[in-house]
């Protein structure tokens, strides 16, 4: 009388090489190098959420240029004036002070806005 290794081999070993691959295939996630850190590994969820990060990073530092465009418009507007009419604006100082002290909240919340916003992800 045969064994059961002797009777059924190929589809013991056929069923091992199954059972492996689907094992495989289940339990490991595709992973990628990630952009910023080609040191990590990162899956599509991660990747998608540095992706995410970026994106707020750069609107977030648009909108700072944008500020300090409108904030150099505004002291040339003012050192304009002054040079035209030769006097001094008391409302035009005070609204360039207010601005100055504006650039400097808005520089502040900004970094804090970021970092509230793009927390390291951590990989396994």
């Amino acid at each position: 009388m045969k064994t059961l290794w002797e009777k059924h081999w190929p589809q013991i070993v056929a069923l091992l090489v199954a059972s492996t691959l689907m094992i495989w295939a289940v339990g490991c996630p595709a992973k990628t190098q990630s952009p910023l850190d080609p040191t990590r590994k990162l899956t599509a969820e991660e990747l998608s959420a540095e992706l995410n990060n970026l994106v707020t990073i750069y609107e977030i530092r648009g909108e700072q240029l944008a500020q300090q465009e409108r904030l150099r418009k505004l002291i040339l507007e003012n050192a304009l004036l002054i040079a035209q009419t030769q006097t001094v604006n008391p409302f035009g100082i005070v609204t360039g002070l207010l601005a100055f002290y504006g650039a400097g909240s808005a520089v502040n919340s900004t970094r804090k806005v970021i970092k509230s916003k793009v927390a390291p992800t951590k990989t396994t």
